[in-house]
C-alpha cells in the first residue's frame, strides 16, 4: 500500500520546506493473501463457512432374513419317487429278459443248434411267428457274446424269410448288438474289453488304431467289408473318444452293404 507523508528538508541556503515522501506500508499477510485470491474462491469459502454442520447418523444395522428353500409340493414328489421306481424296476426287467434269453442261446449252442446253417434253420423256425424276433435277438446276440456265429444267422434269414426279410432282421439285429457292445464298452471300459478278447488280438488292434490318424474311415471300412472282427471294433470304439452320434452313424450307413450282399448271396439271386 502505498502512503504520502509531509517530511522537512533544509535547501541550500539553509531554507526549510516541507517536501512529501512515498512510503510503502506492508499489509499483513492474511490480508495480502485475501486480496490474492480469486473472488470466487472466496465467495465459496465464504458459502461453506456459513453451512450449517452435518450431523452425521451412524449406519443401521440390518439382520439377514433367511428365506426357507421352496419344497416341490407332496404330489409331485410322489411323481417323482414313483417315477425313479418304475425307471429302476424297468431297467432291471429289460436286464433279466437280455439274459435268460442269452441263457437260452447259449444252451442252444451247447447243443449244437448253431452248428450249420440246417439246424439253425430248424431252430428258429421251431419258434412259429416269433421267428423274426428271435432271429434278431441272435444276430444282436452274437455281437455282444462274440462266441456265437454271426455268418450262420445271415444264411439263416435269407433262406426263411427271403432276401428283403432275412436282410431286415439281420440289419436291424446287428446294428442293435453293435451298439449295445459300444455302450457296454464304454460303460466297463478297457477291463471289460481285455477279459472278452484274446490278449494278442487286444494288443495288435489297439497298438495299430493308436498309430492310425484315420480311424473313423478304417472303422467304416470294417463295418462295410467281410470277414473283419467286426464285433471286436465295436467293443474297442467304446474305449476311444469317439462320440455315440458318429459311431451310430457309421453302423447305420456301414452296415448294411454287407448284410444285404450276404442276403442276395444265399437267397439265391445273386
Amino acid at each position: 500500500m502505498v502512503l504520502m507523508e509531509n517530511i522537512c528538508c533544509k535547501g541550500k541556503y539553509g531554507i526549510l520546506y516541507s517536501a512529501k515522501r512515498l512510503r510503502i506500508a506492508r499489509r499483513p499477510a492474511a490480508r495480502i493473501a485475501a486480496v490474492k485470491m480469486p473472488a470466487a474462491k472466496v465467495l465459496a469459502e465464504r458459502l461453506t463457512a456459513a453451512r450449517p454442520s452435518v450431523v452425521k447418523i451412524p449406519a443401521m444395522r440390518i439382520p439377514a432374513v433367511r428365506i426357507p428353500a421352496v419344497k416341490a409340493p407332496p404330489a409331485q414328489r410322489v411323481l417323482r419317487k414313483d417315477g425313479a421306481e418304475w425307471q429302476k424296476w424297468l431297467s432291471t426287467g429289460v436286464l433279466f429278459l437280455c439274459l435268460s434269453f442269452l441263457a437260452v442261446l447259449f444252451k442252444a449252442f451247447l447243443d449244437g443248434q448253431f452248428d450249420s446253417i440246417d439246424s439253425l434253420r430248424a431252430y428258429v423256425a421251431g419258434y412259429g411267428i416269433l421267428a423274426p424276433l428271435v432271429l434278431i435277438g441272435i444276430q444282436a446276440a452274437q455281437v455282444v457274446v462274440p462266441v456265437l456265429p454271426g455268418f450262420l444267422g445271415c444264411a439263416v434269414g435269407a433262406v426263411l424269410f427271403g432276401c428283403m426279410g432275412g436282410f431286415l432282421c439281420n440289419y436291424i439285429g446287428i446294428s442293435v448288438g453293435s451298439i449295445l457292445a459300444f455302450l457296454i464298452a464304454r460303460r466297463y471300459g478297457v477291463g471289460l474289453v481285455k477279459s472278452i478278447f484274446p490278449k494278442k488280438v487286444y494288443e495288435k488292434w489297439s497298438s495299430w488304431a493308436g498309430k492310425s490318424k484315420c480311424f473313423t474311415v478304417t472303422l467304416f471300412l470294417v463295418m462295410v467289408l467281410p470277414l473283419f472282427p467286426d464285433d471286436f471294433f465295436c467293443y474297442f470304439s467304446g474305449i476311444t473318444k469317439m462320440s455315440t452320434k458318429k459311431f451310430v452313424g457309421i453302423i447305420l450307413l456301414g452296415k448294411p452293404w454287407c448284410i444285404l450282399a450276404y442276403s442276395l448271396l444265399f437267397a439265391g439271386i445273386w
